[in-house]
């Protein structure tokens, strides 16, 4: 059988019956049968002539036992999470539920390096709000379905689920984006367009904000694109680290060396380094590296080091002896989660990660200094790392195992399989969806500049990363009694 079958129906209520199906949750992991579904839809698009028309559940079957026998024997599931609704990003002053469930690594990441660019390029700004609003409005109508999946085959959708996209198929019409994204065509052959190029039916192809970095990175110059990319990383420690810390460590943006006998000034432009006590990792582009004769004048104490700290102020410090310095690469090409990334810690390559990587651990760590350990540590260890998923998977497996490493008695291969941040990332926000006040935005806009606590008799606590205060949660009924204590108010009395 082949799929000439598909030509013989209505294509309107053809376009709503591909929609239930793909859109499923269980069979959003299918991607195989849901790309080969969707891209045959949209090549014959124009072919597609049919009468019959699929308008009840019964009709529903039939059509879902035909698609059955052409496109399920091929293709495999895929380990990724399911999107349910509760992961949430911040932008244009609210928390929208975003996908990140999609076959790809790092879309939450890339979408604060995508936060970041459109505030530099303002042209890019409404469409980013009209893409977060329109995932926000799928994944909101979609949302109260998830409870009647049970199993994780690929299987024909229940009837209520067909019934709600068959009467509500235009809620996922946007001729907006339609239109913005018409003439895009991906780097990576196995996308299709988001919507059909001839009657602009929605397709279920949740990688919008993916094609949207992909786009952007295109049309932004080089030199200014790689500014803002390195700007990004600055202003997520600003969020998440608004002070500057006597012990806990600091970060500096863009250095500047000063040499302390001939008082030159060098600036290091798209540069960023994390001090702790007499240990400094200094972050570089991969492809425009800091010059052997700079490097070895850093680790030589030949230069006092400036930069803008994650407060917003300019400080500078030396080391007076001998100090701990390491250099790590950082890949700003190919941003978006379409195109291939740069894995860290391969056989034969230098240790470098890619934007994304630096993103996902500035926002997971607890402080600066955890970040500076986590470098130091990887670098002092004997073992060897196999790694399919992003940067920041290893550093959130280095938390959780309390920073215990192989003390390199052996040499051990540590495997990384795909989706392990996408993982991460749903396991964080299913910890605190039922009681963070998504509600208030406000101080409560950064998720990532609290620490998650474990209190038995709270339903959720938060400590702020930059010691501003602490928070206790109490949820009874979807309303929130939210108790907070203010660590600067008693600081400022001592």
């Amino acid at each position: 059988m082949n799929n000439s079958f598909l030509l013989e129906y209505d294509i309107e209520s053809l376009s709503k019956v591909i929609y239930s199906i793909t859109s499923w949750f269980p069979n959003r992991r299918f991607l195989g049968i849901v790309d080969k579904l969707n891209r045959d839809f949209i090549n014959d698009e124009s072919k597609i002539l049919g009468t019959t028309k699929i308008d009840s559940y019964s009709k529903f079957v039939d059509f879902y036992k035909k698609a059955i026998e052409y496109y399920i024997p091929e293709y495999p599931k895929e380990d990724f999470p399911i999107d349910t609704g509760n992961v949430r990003f911040y932008s244009n002053d609210r928390f929208h539920k975003i996908f990140i469930g999609n076959g790809n690594e790092d879309t939450y990441e890339t979408s604060f390096v995508i936060e970041s660019l459109v505030h530099d390029f303002k042209q890019f700004k409404e469409i980013w709000y009209e893409i977060l609003e329109y995932e926000d409005l799928i994944i909101s109508s979609l949302e109260p379905f998830e409870t009647e999946f049970t199993q994780e085959n690929f299987e024909c959708p229940p009837e209520s689920y067909f019934n709600f996209i068959y009467q509500n198929h235009e809620l996922f019409y946007n001729n907006k984006l339609a239109q913005y994204f018409k003439t895009f065509k991906s780097n990576n052959a196995e996308l299709y367009p988001l919507f059909t190029p001839v009657n602009n039916f929605p397709i279920f192809l949740p990688v919008m904000k993916d094609c949207f970095m992909e786009r952007i990175e295109s049309e932004i110059e080089e030199s200014k694109f790689e500014e803002s990319i390195w700007l990004s990383f600055w202003r997520r420690l600003n969020c998440n680290f608004t002070k500057f810390f006597e012990r806990e460590g600091n970060s500096f943006y863009n250095l500047r060396l000063i040499n302390k006998e001939a008082k030159e000034k060098i600036d290091l432009k798209n540069t960023l380094a994390f001090l702790n006590e007499d240990r400094l990792i200094v972050l570089e582009p991969s492809q425009n590296k800091i010059s052997d004769h700079l490097k070895k004048g850093i680790i030589d104490n030949t230069y006092q080091i400036a930069g803008l700290c994650q407060d917003g102020e300019v400080r500078g410090f030396e080391f007076k002896s001998q100090s701990n310095i390491i250099f790590v690469g950082v890949d700003t090409k190919s941003i978006s989660p379409n195109t291939t990334k740069t894995f860290p810690f391969g056989d034969d390559d230098e240790y470098v990660l890619n934007a994304s990587s630096i993103i996902g651990i500035i926002n997971n760590a607890n402080s600066i200094k955890e970040i500076v350990d986590f470098f130091i540590d990887y670098n002092n260890n004997q073992d060897r790392i196999m790694s399919f998923s992003n940067g920041d998977a290893l550093f959130r497996m280095w938390q959780s195992s309390n920073q215990m490493i192989n003390d390199g008695a052996l040499n051990v291969t540590m495997a990384f399989l795909p989706y392990e941040s996408v993982h991460y990332n749903m396991e964080t926000f299913d910890k605190i969806v039922l009681n963070y006040p998504f509600e208030i935005g406000g101080e409560f806009y950064n998720i990532h500049g609290w620490k998650i606590v474990d209190r038995e008799q709270t339903d959720l606590s938060l400590i702020s990363k930059a010691h501003l205060g602490s928070i206790d949660i109490f949820s009874e009924n979807h309303k929130k009694i939210i108790y907070q204590e203010l660590h600067f108010i008693l600081e400022d009395i001592n």
